[in-house]
């Protein structure tokens, strides 16, 4: 078992190889470590005390991707969606069964953000499954924050390798369906140039709700 500062004196070591510079660049303030293998994740960030990393999960994770899923969505949607209809379609052991099935079966990826070994956050993309799309287009179905997470930055990261992430896999650009209520999350994907490109739909959770779709050329 690494201590942390372990971990980041190897990470930094692989990067003054990878990146040609030195070892002192990484002691410039807000410096981010970027690595591709160690500890089976795609960013380590080291800013400030932040300890957060970032790895694709596997069927086995389904619990804790639903304990996010859950928390964070239920806490969202206090004031949008019905008490009764959220804590039975979104209790954690029916979001188990639905991500389990998902990464089972290959319907889509996520991955889990950690903060100090602590599972915080968890996001999914797939392709789009309400119509057929071009092949450089993917869709985030889910990103969720532990709701004591919110407001630290933390979503501004995961959002920032989101991004990127999907990038380096050659899409050319991502959608995802916002609750047109939830004036936070509009905000948030706003900040890193989404923007509603006309479509709408109405989803019923507990009563009807019309969403957005909002989308991000990556090119």
């Amino acid at each position: 078992m690494f201590i942390k500062t372990e971990i980041f004196q190897s990470v930094k070591a692989q990067c003054v190889i990878d990146y040609n510079c030195q070892l002192s660049d990484f002691e410039k303030e807000k410096s981010t470590v970027v690595e591709n293998n160690l500890m089976d994740a795609r960013r380590i960030y080291d800013s400030d005390g932040c300890f957060c990393n970032i790895r694709y999960a596997n069927k086995e994770d389904a619990d804790t991707l639903a304990f996010i899923n859950s928390k964070s969505f239920q806490k969202a949607f206090e004031d949008i969606i019905p008490t009764d209809f959220l804590k039975e379609k979104f209790s954690i052991e029916r979001l188990k069964d639905r991500l389990y099935k998902e990464l089972n079966e290959g319907i889509t990826k996520s991955c889990i953000m950690y903060k100090d070994e602590i599972p915080v956050g968890m996001l999914t993309f797939a392709k789009d499954d309400y119509k057929e799309r071009d092949c450089s287009e993917i869709d985030i179905w889910r990103i969720y924050l532990l709701p004591e997470y919110w407001g630290k930055g933390i979503g501004i990261e995961f959002m920032d390798w989101a991004i990127k992430e999907l990038k380096g896999q050659g899409y050319l650009k991502v959608a995802l369906w916002v609750v047109i209520e939830n004036k936070q999350a509009l905000r948030f994907y706003e900040k890193f140039s989404f923007f509603h490109d006309g479509e709408i739909r109405v989803i019923n959770v507990g009563g009807e709700l019309k969403e957005y779709r909002y989308i991000r050329h990556l090119n």
